[in-house]
């Protein structure tokens, strides 16, 4: 008894400190999946019963916790975990009531009342009416999706987040966020719109702590339907506790072991067998010749009691109260499309552009008029020009290297004959387009586009498990422990050799759970969480040998061991080139919260903390070499291309890049941040029909603090910090009129 004294003095003091802290300048408030029963008993006439015992005991694992109703007949039992309870109210003079399994949803506040007989305690009583299903103990809008509901519905790609939908209010975004950076599994999962909230603004809990990917404010873990318990989303936030975001709070609470062992299997899958071809796969290829399309998901839940084998005998779970739930699922997804792009012929890269020439004469584009070089001569659609020949002419000056005169002044220069490049072709140049294109394998005209297509696949590997572990101390003190891994990658169809586009969305969640009961009518419960994603795109690398083998090793040195090149743009005909590297991660973040709840009469005192530190990272970098027509086109009037004429691709043969585009430097975002917020909340009861709630709340987020200060923001009392780190990204861009370009090229 005094040890349970000093225990209640202790949470009684950590109380008033947390209230303390609410008015000084320390660390979002902390969540919670764990529901309560509350309600009133009287007797047949309708008079309260003071003093009457109640208790809830928890179906599958046996724990147990009281309650005594006080003057008014009311009782509040707070912390429980979701999941189905058998009540029992006894009083002397009274039969005894029970109510043989209640089920109780996650965050749900439950309201349960009973009438007492007169009788003997030893009687019983069944009670068989249901609790009110219209929650009216909190103005919090919410709604509870069930374990049948998550494991019955057809969900393409068992994504739960798509069950998101059936809460009123909410609506599908228009565009996803698994456009950018978050793999579709399946269907793919969602955030949506939530009473015309933003989708970014949803916060996703799970277990009791935060499960968000922060860069792009999704979901981190997404478990599959059949380890989820339940969870509830939130929708119209008054509690204190849950005030942390704008839009909808989507708190999950996966499943416990229990005294049984428990389980299940599943397999799911998709084919292109049971498919027919699409309109577009039929114009280039045979029916038999479809993309194929494979999906498969199968997976695997087990719980119950911990059965190890010691010295001392065998560790009973059931006894011991040790509980253990895990999970597994694989997803793997091949899906293919029929890709089109515009590709050098054979001919091209050997410096024949003749299936360019047109007898269609240029036209002025702001004019309309017929296009004519400053020696009168007419000037062709199609016709490749040598830039090397590139010179001055003044009207009436005879040119020395075609002997006729000039009919105006300006550049002028010489068309390649037959459109047949007769300079040496740069090699590094070569040998980049060669280990990038694939020969046109369409029976289209020459310089007809597009000229090649290909079944290529979206393929998506997708493994997760989880593991949970809850072990009991008698009924006073309960701690669990679970563990989320997730590791989604994807790769993206392509029409090239190199450089299909890859994903990746790896994530892992650490969840430490305890609740200690001081007394009946006391109680703490205290998480800490750890939250770890990587997510990000990058190209597949062309690797260092075709860096070394172009010249470009030192313009696009190796970093993290990821070996692009530089990305091409040929314009106007042909498709370019994809090498971009935008890892977004690790992104840390720990999590540390704690809430004290304190019944006292009809009232319910909670107050509660979070500290939440988050070391977030992202980087990208790539380069862009353009080359278009302007470098190999026509010259006429007032300096200018005839947009018509030349080709970029010859332009790229002859080492005449027209702009150049990159990250350089340190490009990466490295910043730390606390965020620190605090609650106050009363819920009084004041009769059967009426409660209050009074709530209070404080979130502050300070200013992000870069590694080294390489960037910081303009503060009151501080100046901008100057130096070789001031650059967070720095970019380069050079663009110069082709028809003066004097550069020694790109390839060299």
């Amino acid at each position: 008894m005094k040890l349970q004294r000093l225990q209640e003095q202790f949470a009684v003091a950590l109380f008033l400190v947390l209230v303390a802290l609410w008015w000084s300048p320390v660390r979002v408030a902390a969540q919670t999946v764990n529901g309560a029963f509350h309600g009133t008993v009287t007797d047949a006439s309708g008079a309260v019963i003071p003093g009457a015992t109640v208790e809830v005991k928890n179906l599958a694992t046996g724990a147990a916790r009281q309650a005594t109703t006080t003057d008014t007949g009311s009782y509040t039992i707070t912390q429980l975990p979701p999941g189905h309870y058998s009540i029992t109210i006894s009083k002397q003079g009274f039969a005894t009531a029970t109510k043989a399994d209640v089920e109780l949803l996650v965050n749900q506040d439950a309201e349960a009342d009973y009438t007492l007989k007169v009788g003997q305690v030893t009687q019983q009583v069944e009670v068989t009416s249901a609790p009110p299903p219209l929650q009216t103990s909190s103005a919090t809008l919410g709604q509870v999706i069930g374990s049948q509901q998550v494991v019955d519905l057809p969900l393409n790609g068992r994504q739960f987040t798509q069950l998101v939908l059936l809460t009123p209010g909410a609506a599908p975004k228009e565009s996803g966020q698994q456009s950018a950076f978050v793999i579709p599994i399946g269907g793919g999962g969602i955030s949506p719109s939530v009473n015309g909230q933003r989708g970014q603004q949803n916060n996703f809990t799970l277990d009791g702590v935060l499960n968000n990917a922060i860069f792009d404010n999704t979901w981190a873990v997404s478990p599959p339907p059949d380890a989820i318990q339940e969870f509830n989303v939130q929708s119209q936030i008054t509690d204190a506790q849950f005030s942390i975001s704008s839009g909808a709070n989507v708190n999950v609470v996966t499943r416990s072991g229990s005294n049984q062992i428990h389980g299940a299997a599943w397999e799911f899958l998709r084919n292109d067998k049971l498919d027919a071809a699409n309109f577009f796969d039929n114009t280039v290829v045979p029916v038999a010749l479809k993309p194929p399309f494979r999906q498969n998901q199968y997976g695997f839940t087990i719980g119950g009691p911990v059965m190890l084998p010691t010295p001392w005998g065998t560790y009973d779970g059931r006894d011991k109260k040790t509980y253990f739930f895990g999970y597994w699922e694989g997803f793997r997804s091949s899906e293919g499309f029929t890709s089109f792009n515009n590709v050098p012929s054979s001919a091209e890269l050997n410096g024949d552009f003749s299936d360019l020439l047109t007898n269609v004469q240029a036209t002025d584009p702001t004019t309309g008029k017929p296009v004519v070089d400053a020696l009168g001569r007419p000037v062709m659609n199609g016709q490749i020009y040598n830039p090397y020949t590139t010179r001055q002419l003044t009207a009436g000056q005879v040119d020395p290297m075609t002997g006729l005169t000039a009919m105006s002044s300006g550049l002028v220069r010489e068309p390649f004959a037959g459109n047949q490049i007769n300079l040496p072709l740069t090699q590094e140049a070569l040998t980049y387009l060669k280990a990038w294109y694939p020969s046109p394998n369409l029976n289209v005209p020459p310089n007809t586009f597009p000229n090649f297509a290909t079944s290529s696949s979206q393929v998506i590997k997708s493994d997760q498990f989880g593991a949970r572990l809850d072990h009991s101390f008698g009924n006073n003190d309960t701690l669990y422990g679970n563990f989320y891994y997730t590791q989604p990658n994807e790769t993206f169809p392509t029409s090239l050799l190199l450089g299909a586009n890859t994903s990746k969305n790896h994530a892992r969640v650490v969840s430490v759970g305890y609740t200690h009961l001081f007394s009946p009518t006391l109680l703490g419960t205290f998480h800490y969480g750890y939250n770890w994603t990587d997510f990000g795109t990058t190209n597949i690398p062309g690797g260092v040998a075709l860096l070394q083998a172009t010249k470009q090793l030192s313009f696009t040195p190796v970093r993290d061991n990821i070996p692009i090149v530089p990305q091409i743009n040929l314009s106007p005909r042909l498709g370019g080139t994809g090498q971009f590297a935008i890892p977004l991660g690790p992104i840390r973040s720990h999590q540390v919260s704690a809430d004290i709840q304190k019944i006292h009469g009809s009232h319910t005192l909670s107050a509660g903390f979070m500290l939440f530190h988050i070391h977030s990272f992202d980087d990208g970098w790539g380069s862009t070499i353009g080359f278009d027509q302007y470098a190999t086109s026509a010259v006429y009037g007032s300096d200018l291309n005839a947009s018509a004429t030349g080709d970029g691709l010859a332009s790229m043969l002859l080492n005449l890049p027209s702009n150049l585009f990159g990250f350089v430097g340190y490009t990466a975002a490295d910043d730390k941040t606390n965020w620190q917020g605090y609650y106050l909340q009363d819920k009084w009861q004041a009769s059967k029909k009426l409660t209050f709630q009074f709530g209070m709340r404080y979130d502050y987020v300070p200013p992000a603090k870069y590694k080294n200060d390489r960037l910081r923001l303009m503060l009151p009392g501080r100046r901008m910090s100057r130096g070789p780190n001031i650059g967070l990204v720095s970019c380069l861009t050079f663009s110069r009129s082709s028809i003066r370009w004097n550069s020694a090229g790109m390839f060299s």
